[in-house]
């Protein structure tokens, strides 16, 4: 699961991880750059719309995809096409307020880790 899968470095880890053979999770709240992403990466991964800071879309997520083996949390809120582009001012917002709206997803994953450990040890 990727998010921020839709931009420069999120489509890009999207296409890699797709290109090893995992089933990829492209979060993005761009619908558009999300499917970009994906058909770029071909059909290991797939486009989802979310935006990381609504905790009931991530709940929403989690419990349409299920279990979760790896996690890149790559989303940061920033206007602009490009980092280059972004304002100080906007770059400072993007890193200071949103931040703990963004970790709120690495959060419920954790919560999910005992019962990930359960399912894993019923498979072997």
């Amino acid at each position: 699961m990727i998010t921020g899968g839709g931009g420069g470095i999120g489509s890009e880890l999207t296409r890699r991880f797709a290109s090893e053979g995992a089933l990829v999770l492209c979060l993005d709240v761009d619908r558009e750059r999300a499917e970009r992403a994906c058909e770029t990466a071909g059909e290991q991964a797939r486009p989802v719309v979310c935006d990381v800071t609504d905790g009931d879309a991530l709940d929403r997520v989690l419990a349409d995809h299920g279990a979760v083996d790896v996690l890149v949390n790559n989303s940061l809120c920033v206007t602009g096409d490009n980092l280059v582009q972004t304002s100080d001012n906007s770059l400072r917002a993007a890193l200071g307020v949103p931040f703990d709206r963004r970790t709120l997803f690495s959060e419920k994953l954790l919560q999910l880790l005992p019962r990930l450990r359960r399912q894993e040890r019923a498979d072997e």
